[in-house]
C-alpha cells in the first residue's frame, strides 16, 4: 500500500484519501493540514478549494501560481506545532514546514495556517494565515568545533563527557555520521 504523503506512515487509503474523497470530515485542524498537503501532493486542486474557508474572497493569485501547479513535487511535511484545533474548538492554528522540488531545486514553504470550524466542518483560512518563507532550505551551520565547546562548558564528571559528546554530536550533525 502507498504511504500517505502528510507522512504519518500510515496508508493514505486509511489517512488522508477517506477526507479527500468526502467520505469523512476532518476531526482536528492539523487532520486537514494534512489532508490539504496530500492534496497537493497529489494534484488535487478542487480539494484544496473545497477545504478553503468561504469567506467570499478569491484565493490569492499568488497562491495559485506559486504553489497550485503541476510543476511541483511536495516530498515531505513537517507539522511543527498546532494550537487549539481539536474537535471541541472552533478555530485553530497549525505550524508547518512543506518541502518541495521545483525545476529540480529543493525548496520549502513555512506556514503559521489558520482553521475555522463551522457547522462541524474545518476549513483553512488563507487570508488569516502567514507564510514565513518560501525558499530553498537553509544548511544548518554550527561548526562541529562550537558544539563541542559547548558540551565541555557543561562541567561534568569526566567519564561522563564522552557520553554527552556522543549526543549532542550525533543529535546535531546527523549528516557527519
Amino acid at each position: 500500500m502507498e504511504d500517505c504523503p502528510c507522512g504519518t506512515g500510515f496508508p493514505y487509503t486509511d489517512c488522508c484519501g477517506p477526507l479527500i474523497r468526502g467520505a469523512s470530515p476532518a476531526d482536528t485542524a492539523e487532520d486537514l493540514m494534512r489532508s490539504r498537503f496530500s492534496a497537493f501532493a497529489k494534484g488535487l486542486w478542487s480539494y484544496l478549494e473545497q477545504t478553503r474557508y468561504p469567506d467570499g474572497q478569491e484565493l490569492s493569485a499568488w497562491y495559485k501560481t506559486k504553489f497550485m501547479h503541476d510543476e511541483i513535487s511536495w516530498t515531505k511535511l513537517d507539522i511543527l506545532d498546532a494550537k487549539k484545533g481539536d474537535s471541541c474548538d472552533e478555530e485553530g492554528e497549525v505550524s508547518f514546514i512543506a518541502h518541495y522540488v521545483e525545476n529540480g531545486e529543493q525548496k520549502t514553504l513555512q506556514e503559521v495556517s489558520r482553521f475555522i470550524k463551522e457547522e462541524g466542518k474545518w476549513f483553512y483560512n488563507e487570508h488569516e494565515s502567514k507564510i514565513i518563507s518560501s525558499a530553498p532550505p537553509q544548511r544548518q551551520k554550527r561548526s562541529l568545533e562550537i558544539n563541542l565547546k559547548w558540551v565541555v562548558m557543561l562541567r561534568v564528571p569526566a567519564g561522563v563527557t564522552k557520553n554527552i559528546k556522543n549526543v549532542v554530536v550525533r543529535g546535531s550533525f546527523p549528516h557527519l555520521f
